[in-house]
């Protein structure tokens, strides 16, 4: 009986885990977003990686990996990596060598975001 309840928490517990977990990565993604539409700074990034992965039931995810340069306050160029989740519509029409406009903080160039995404989201709009 014991070893029942000790396995019914841990179920519990992990299922509360993960429910936290989900819910402060969606409040920081719209964190992310609100700061990079207020502050963000603009600039191209390149495209050097396009993926895809087949889920379960049929699903496609689709992504991209882009690099960009940031000058920084002593003069300096530093070249940052990122990655990005696109829908299938988007991934269809991007392709490796690809110029696209991102948005950067400047106190943090490792929050970056698509333009087109920043744009797209329900109540952004760029600079504001």
């Amino acid at each position: 009986m014991n070893a029942l309840l000790l396995l019914l928490f841990l179920l519990i517990a992990g299922v509360i885990s993960i429910g936290l977990y989900m819910l402060l990565t969606a409040v920081l993604s719209r964190l992310n977003a609100k700061a990079l539409t207020q502050r963000g700074i603009a600039t191209q990034a390149t495209i050097t990686a396009v993926k895809e992965k087949q889920l379960p039931r049929g699903l496609l995810a689709c992504g991209i990996s882009y690099r960009f340069h940031v000058v920084t306050s002593s003069g300096t160029t530093r070249e940052y990596v990122s990655q990005e989740a696109v829908d299938a519509e988007a991934y269809k029409h991007l392709k490796v060598g690809d110029v696209i406009w991102v948005h950067y903080l400047p106190d943090h160039p490792q929050v970056v975001r698509r333009t087109e995404a920043l744009a797209r989201m329900p109540g952004r709009k760029i600079g504001e």
